[in-house]
């Protein structure tokens, strides 16, 4: 996702996802678009229907610090907590199923992969949500514009200066695709692999794949930034690039799913340890600066113009914010508590929330996709505040 403004730039994307992995899709749905079906899953080669499994039970935390030094108030802003389905509507109106990855335009329009419902949804500012493309309970492989288009499963998104959607498709008939959609909803083959996406101001898209992150510039050159046959120093090692942000002076963030790291490559080759250590992993949860945090598993990842990570952290379900210093510290949610409720810091609840990106305003968008609700979030501002634990 990129807005590009005078003073801000976020990117966000998610890695090549495992449709195994994930879990569900639904077999169809109704006309008013509740799914009335049983769910079925797509096996490790993308065509073979498997039984639908149970979400994942909470994990058991083990709490260290949480510094909730900059509450935020989240708000539901479409769709209704618990209810999946695929309507169009504003707010409450709306249905999702399973919503893992979002971006945002410089109009402030959300973009959301809309995972079992095969489709690629749009949010304006007021809260109305319209299909963009891909027909609704339909899964398949075909380009085309609106409905006719068909997809297999959205997996990262990013949308381009000129509001071009591009989304990753890791399993289907036709092997890993990237796909474009224009404003109008016209649906193509971008790429013929998938992985995390981002764009810079100048246009140019960054993607992972296969460990590997490189540059696609308008012109269609492709440059090697990282990977397994680069020179990195031991010491700033990766194991596996997840999710990608670009800020405004095309440094990339990522999440490195395996040691739980988020590292930051700049424009000028330097690689970096912003936060989090392998040696705390698991169920260990802590804010702290650098490598005294501990971040388990990433799930969504933006960064704001004054270098401020924020990432989605959706087996502890909270969402955390990273200084350009690495200090870390939580702005929402509980840790180790599931629910889906509107409230500020730590009474605000998620359900696995997978997808996160910024508007111009700072505000958070994240896909809740437990509860199949697209959430906002504001900064509360100091007069606001009356508790510091984020207590209303």
């Amino acid at each position: 996702m990129i807005i590009s403004l005078n003073r801000i730039l976020t990117v966000l994307s998610l890695p090549l996802i495992s449709m195994h992995a994930l879990g569900q899709t639904s077999s169809s749905v109704s006309s008013t678009g509740n799914v009335n079906t049983p769910m079925v899953g797509l096996s490790e080669n993308g065509n073979i229907p498997l039984t639908r499994k149970p979400p994942k039970p909470p994990i058991k935390v083990v709490l260290g610090n949480v510094n909730y030094a900059t509450p935020y108030t989240f708000t539901t802003f479409a769709g209704t907590p618990g209810m999946a389905g695929s309507t169009d509507g504003t707010g409450g109106a709306a249905r999702f199923d399973t919503p893992i990855s979002l971006a945002v335009d410089a109009a402030g329009n959300v973009y959301v992969g809309d995972l079992y419902n095969y489709t690629i949804r749009k949010i304006n500012p007021a809260g109305e949500v319209t299909t963009l493309a891909g027909s609704p309970g339909i899964q398949g492989s075909e380009e085309g514009t609106g409905s006719a288009a068909k997809f297999w499963g959205p997996g990262a998104v990013a949308v381009d200066q000129n509001g071009n959607v591009y989304f990753s498709e890791p399993a289907g008939p036709r092997g890993s695709l990237t796909w474009k959609v224009t404003p109008a909803g016209k649906a193509s083959t971008f790429m013929k692999f998938s992985g995390g996406l981002a764009f810079d101001q100048a246009g140019n898209i960054y993607h992972a794949h296969n460990n590997e992150l490189q540059k696609l510039s308008p012109s269609g050159v492709t440059t090697m930034l990282l990977g397994t046959n680069r020179n990195i120093p031991p010491d700033q090692d990766f194991q596996g690039i997840a999710y990608l942000a670009v800020d405004r002076l095309s440094s990339v963030y990522f999440f490195d799913s395996r040691q739980s790291i988020v590292f930051k490559y700049t424009s000028g080759g330097a690689l970096s340890k912003i936060a989090g250590t392998s040696s705390r992993t698991g169920n260990l949860y802590t804010d702290g600066i650098g490598q005294g945090a501990a971040l388990g598993a990433v799930t969504g990842l933006a960064v704001d113009a004054a270098g401020n990570v924020y990432v989605a952290c959706g087996d502890f379900q909270t969402i955390r914010m990273i200084s350009p210093t690495g200090d870390v510290t939580t702005l929402a949610g509980s840790p180790g508590v599931t629910g889906s409720a509107d409230g500020i810091g730590k009474n605000a609840l998620f359900n696995s929330p997978v997808g996160l990106a910024l508007d111009q305003d700072g505000n958070i968008y994240i896909a809740d996709k437990g509860s199949h609700t697209i959430r906002k979030g504001k900064r509360v501002l100091p007069a606001e505040k009356s508790d510091p634990r984020g207590k209303p």
